[in-house]
């Protein structure tokens, strides 16, 4: 399902900051991956973008090489083996469970697990050595917040991942407004704020 969101401004900051849209993995630690960062949008301007429920896994290798991608829903189990020397990702199973789950079956060597939304990378596992699993469980939620240094398709530096960032609940939605408000100077200053209007239900 394709969700179409629209984030306007409607804040006093002056100086356009930098807006980072991204998901968090359900009890995970790492530092999360920028999906979306948002530049130079002034003031009662918008920026209309798309959020799937649909992700697609793949995998890279650290001389920057990506395999072809493919959909992966939670509960999809996957494997990585090599045959004719070439990364290959197959889809062993389903589960009940809400995770994606990806392990690496090759005998030697190190991989990147990736997965994506709409072609962005949405959350990252890094050298994954033979024998290893990365599993995605991802929150039905965006977060969103002011973020200076974040860079679309790289993980939050550890201090930016420990800003506050508002939670944006996906659930059901077919189309919603993301509306930031706030800043400003003197005694009118205020923190950025985000809310959603004129949503519309699938």
């Amino acid at each position: 399902m394709q969700l179409q969101l629209n984030f306007i401004n409607r804040s006093h900051d002056r100086s356009q900051t930098a807006i980072v849209l991204f998901q968090r993995e359900t009890g995970c630690e790492r530092p999360p991956v920028a999906w979306k960062v948002i530049r130079h949008c002034g003031y009662a301007c918008n920026h209309p973008f798309w959020f799937s429920t649909e992700l697609e896994l793949g995998i890279g290798d650290q001389h920057g090489n990506y395999s072809p991608r493919q959909a992966a829903a939670p509960g999809d189990v996957f494997s990585v083996v090599r045959p004719r020397q070439q990364h290959h990702l197959q889809r062993e199973a389903r589960d009940a469970g809400a995770a994606i789950s990806l392990r690496n079956a090759m005998p030697q060597g190190a991989i990147n697990a990736c997965l994506f939304n709409r072609g962005a990378l949405l959350a990252l596992r890094t050298n994954l050595t033979p024998g290893r699993q990365a599993v995605f469980q991802m929150a039905p939620a965006l977060w969103i917040g002011a973020a200076a240094d974040a860079e679309e398709g790289l993980p939050l530096s550890v201090a930016t991942a420990k800003e506050t960032y508002t939670e944006l609940s996906l659930l059901g939605m077919a189309r919603a407004d993301i509306v930031m408000t706030g800043a400003g100077g003197g005694a009118d200053a205020a923190p950025l704020r985000f809310c959603l209007e004129n949503i519309a239900m699938a």
